[in-house]
């Protein structure tokens, strides 16, 4: 399949980023070229892969913490629709009080899992430039292999606080057709 460019296709009055090689790149690359603009204005990161309500986006704007992420702590309900083994896709995720200790390695323990994380992060401005300084010291082979959990971990490991906001409303992962043909028959079962 060939993709191509549909950035012209909105017509609103936003500032645009593009990156160059994001065929070749994860998300955190991305950012990267919004950094100068990230360094001044507060900023709401969210998965496309995901739905869910305002609320989720209410709560996580109304924190004062310079990086938050949603989790989901009923997360073990939805992967089980999902999944004939839930361990087979879920994530550590890790808390003492509300500041994440660990977001985004594999596991075979459901104790390592206090919740999944949304896909929804909130970055201040000092919340970014603490994390792009972190980004700053990698090389571009490893800031191009840099998903957005393996950018959280690193941000924990180096210090930086990230708070967990939890989110109890519905929400949803489209990783699949079957995901999709779930969450169609739970919503009309609603």
């Amino acid at each position: 399949m060939i993709f191509k460019n549909k950035a012209n296709s909105f017509n609103f009055k936003l500032t645009y980023f593009h990156n160059q090689r994001w065929d070749k790149t994860n998300m955190v690359s991305s950012l990267l070229c919004a950094s100068e603009w990230l360094e001044k204005y507060e900023c709401l990161v969210s998965y496309s892969d995901i739905v869910y309500s305002h609320k989720a986006i209410e709560k996580i704007k109304g924190s004062t913490a310079d990086i938050a992420i949603t989790y989901d702590p009923n997360w073990k309900e939805l992967w089980s629709l999902r999944f004939e083994n839930p361990l087979d896709d879920a994530e550590t995720f890790k808390l003492n009080k509300n500041i994440v200790t660990e977001v985004g390695h594999r596991t075979s323990c459901y104790s390592n899992i206090e919740g999944q994380f949304m896909g929804i992060i909130k970055f201040s401005p000092k919340g970014w430039v603490a994390a792009a300084s972190y980004i700053d010291k990698l090389s571009l082979h490893e800031i191009d292999k840099l998903d957005m959990t393996a950018l959280l971990q690193l941000l924990i490991t180096k210090g930086l606080k990230i708070t967990g906001i939890p989110v109890y409303d519905q929400w949803f992962e489209v990783d699949t057709e079957s995901d999709l043909k779930i969450y169609e028959d739970l919503l009309s079962n609603d």
